[in-house]
């Protein structure tokens, strides 16, 4: 690693009661579950969860590989907690972790990923240019990032108990996915964009490449 797995604060990163709720009303969303279609996982690519909550998404990747690795980087020190916690008893055939970090500095080595997920976490990243720098740092060449946001708008006329209102979200830039695409395309991405929906499920999908 090339920035060591430390206590690092962030203003992005939630309180101990916000997590805990989060993670029990959205910890195992039907979402997480078709990540690895939507991100059209290849067995044996390295993965990284950004903004990876308690860990949901990155345990579905892993029982999907027979090689490989997959970490999760969450800025909130009560998230990796409970990622690791919940991953404890976690069996399968490639190593797992859970790293403390926010999208800026993200404690990896350069080119050390085929994937890198961002599954409604882009909005909450405090500085997207230099997380998009992060991004395109990690990636291994001919890499990829993608981008699965929830269309709130959708989203809004079946279910009340929102995670949390965009516009009302404390230090969160919600972007549409024509922005989210744009800033892509800004730092050096080629994009190819999609919506997905299925029962409790409506988001888009931004697929970037490195250019």
């Amino acid at each position: 690693m090339s920035r060591s797995e430390s206590n690092h604060s962030d203003s992005a990163a939630w309180d101990r009661e916000t997590a805990d709720w989060y993670v029990a009303r959205w910890g195992e969303h039907p979402l997480h579950s078709a990540v690895p279609e939507l991100s059209q996982l290849a067995d044996g690519e390295w993965v990284l969860d950004v903004g990876c909550g308690s860990g949901t998404v990155v345990r579905k990747i892993a029982a999907r590989l027979s090689a490989g690795e997959v970490i999760g980087v969450d800025p909130t020190p009560r998230m990796v907690d409970l990622a690791r916690e919940q991953s404890r008893t976690l069996q399968c055939p490639v190593p797992v972790r859970f790293l403390q970090a926010p999208a800026e500095q993200l404690p990896c080595p350069d080119q050390s990923f085929d994937l890198v997920l961002a599954i409604n976490s882009l909005h909450h990243w405090q500085q997207l240019e230099a997380g998009l720098a992060e991004v395109r740092r990690v990636l291994k060449p001919g890499g990829r990032l993608v981008v699965i946001d929830d269309l709130w708008e959708e989203i809004q006329r079946h279910i009340d108990d929102l995670p949390v209102e965009p516009q009302e979200a404390e230090g969160a830039h919600w972007l549409s996915p024509q922005a989210v695409a744009g800033a892509l395309a800004g730092a050096g991405f080629s994009c190819t964009a999609r919506e997905y929906r299925a029962p409790e499920i409506a988001v888009s999908i931004i697929t970037a490449q490195l250019q």
